[in-house]
C-alpha cells in the first residue's frame, strides 16, 4: 500500500520526494501514465478535481515532475489515485 501524505505545502512535498525513479503529476495535457519498472520508486502528485494551478505546475516541473494523463475524463481525486496506481503497475490492453 503506498503512503498517502497529509496536506502540506507543495514545495515541501516535492523536496521530500528526493531522487525518485519516476516523478509524475496528473494533468489532462500530459502523456499517458507510464508503467513503472519493478523496484522503481515513484512519486505521484494528484491535485484537486479542478486541476493544478499554473504556479503549482511550475513548482512540480522545477522539481523534476512530468505531466501524465489518464485520458480526457475528469476523475474525482480518490478515483484518480486508484486509476493511476492501476496504470503504473500494469499496462492497459489495446
Amino acid at each position: 500500500m503506498p503512503p498517502i501524505n497529509e496536506a502540506q505545502l507543495l514545495e515541501e512535498w516535492c523536496i521530500q520526494q528526493g531522487e525518485r525513479t519516476l516523478k509524475l503529476f496528473m494533468d489532462p495535457a500530459g502523456e499517458t501514465v507510464p508503467v513503472a519498472q519493478p523496484g522503481s520508486s515513484v512519486g505521484v502528485a494528484i491535485g484537486p478535481e479542478g486541476g493544478f494551478s499554473a504556479e503549482e505546475i511550475t513548482i512540480l516541473k522545477q522539481n523534476g515532475f512530468m505531466p501524465a494523463s489518464l485520458g480526457r475524463r475528469r476523475l474525482r481525486t480518490e478515483t484518480a489515485v486508484a486509476a493511476t496506481l492501476s496504470r503504473l503497475i500494469e499496462p492497459s490492453e489495446g
